[in-house]
């Protein structure tokens, strides 16, 4: 189970939309979820399903001590929502994976293998 939070006015949303066109990504996840602050709508899967974006919180987003994005009120909020969902149940395992980021599922798939059924954090 893969899921992503993303901004759909930013360029992350074409880049998701891209994604999602490629069939690729998190969309290659045997399940999958995106997450946004706002009401987005991908597109649709090559198996007929619309992808729409599960609302959460608008949480401020400021910088931290370190000059980075102070999101993880943000990401907790997230988490949360996942956690009500309870889709990630269904899975052996759960990704979060930003929208810029390069995932390929099968690889994952590979990594992961040794540890399904364990209940482990992988980094």
């Amino acid at each position: 189970y893969c899921f992503s939070l993303f901004m759909p006015s930013s360029y992350e949303g074409p880049l998701l939309k891209s994604i999602l066109n490629a069939n690729a990504g998190i969309f290659q996840c045997d399940g999958y979820d995106v997450y946004a602050a706002e009401d987005a709508t991908l597109g649709t899967t090559k198996d007929n399903i619309t992808v729409k974006s599960i609302l959460v919180p608008k949480i401020y987003v400021g910088v931290s001590q370190d000059g980075t994005a102070g999101n993880a009120k943000l990401f907790m909020a997230v988490w949360d929502k996942v956690i009500a969902g309870g889709r990630f149940k269904n899975y052996d395992w759960t990704l979060k994976v930003d929208p810029d980021a390069v995932l390929v599922a099968w690889r994952i798939r590979d990594h992961m293998r040794p540890h399904v059924g364990e209940k482990v954090y992988v980094v």
